[in-house]
């Protein structure tokens, strides 16, 4: 089992991050069609489909976060107009092409190099309906001017090239885990291991840890990119807030229209 299948059945725990949520609400509030989210993880954005009536398809390549979407979209009641499926956001289909797509929090970047984006984002650019648009949120700690709230605490090298902490989180079956990580600011890339360890008695835990990695992806990169798929930026943010993005921002933030 993959580490990231281990950490499937507390991941929406883990990431409760929702600073996104209200930029997402407005590209979401704008479209009429099919939204696709991708990599869905363990449905981290179930709270920003229940305000949309849109039917949505979330997507990842780990059966086990798929299993959790699933599970937590029907106790919701959100089924059958929301729905996961398993699939490489490189070379899946959808059943029809879709209105929006969400690539949100870093998906891209957990492709394992800059061509697996470029692969990525000519799917979506294949997979979007005529008008639709792309959401694409991607961490920038190689530029970021200083340790900005908008990226991980695992991510705010801040002038320093290697980072040490903790935090703790309680999943939903009531486990408190304590999360360490030691991360690493490459060329081309973040290094991270992540340590998981029960503070309490829990039935059937056993502490682990999991090595993960997020490439680097520049803007010019991704504009080209972009652009070469057909696809035309409308607007791009350095944060969560709003603000332009510039060569310090600690996110790119880009919507981008099909031609």
């Amino acid at each position: 089992m993959t580490g990231y299948a281990l950490r499937a059945r507390f991941y929406r725990s883990e990431f409760t991050v929702c600073d996104d949520f209200p930029a997402l609400a407005r590209v979401l509030a704008g479209g009429s069609g099919l939204v696709i989210d991708i990599p869905s993880g363990a449905g981290r954005l179930l709270p920003v489909h229940q305000q949309h009536s849109q039917d949505v398809i979330m997507v990842d390549i780990e059966p086990a976060m798929v299993r959790q979407c699933q599970a937590a979209a029907s106790a919701q009641r959100l089924s059958p107009r929301i729905t996961a499926v398993r699939g490489d956001m490189r070379t899946w289909r959808p059943p029809r092409p879709a209105d929006r797509i969400i690539i949100a929090r870093g998906g891209l970047q957990m492709l394992p190099s800059a061509a697996s984006a470029g692969q990525a984002l000519a799917a979506a650019a294949a997979n979007l309906a005529p008008g639709g648009i792309v959401y694409l949120d991607v961490a920038m700690p190689w530029t970021a001017d200083a340790a900005a709230d908008d990226l991980p605490a695992f991510m705010r090298f801040a002038g320093t090239t290697e980072l040490h902490g903790s935090d703790t989180f309680t999943t939903g079956d009531s486990i408190r885990i304590r999360r360490t990580y030691a991360s690493t600011l490459l060329t081309d890339h973040v290094e991270s291991s992540l340590t998981y360890h029960a503070s309490g008695p829990a039935a059937g835990w056993k502490d682990f840890t999991v090595h993960v990695r997020w490439s680097r992806l520049d803007a010019d990169v991704l504009l080209t990119a972009l652009k070469h798929n057909g696809l035309s930026p409308v607007a791009t943010y350095g944060d969560y807030s709003g603000g332009a993005y510039h060569d310090g921002s600690a996110r790119f933030i880009c919507i981008a229209a099909a031609q």
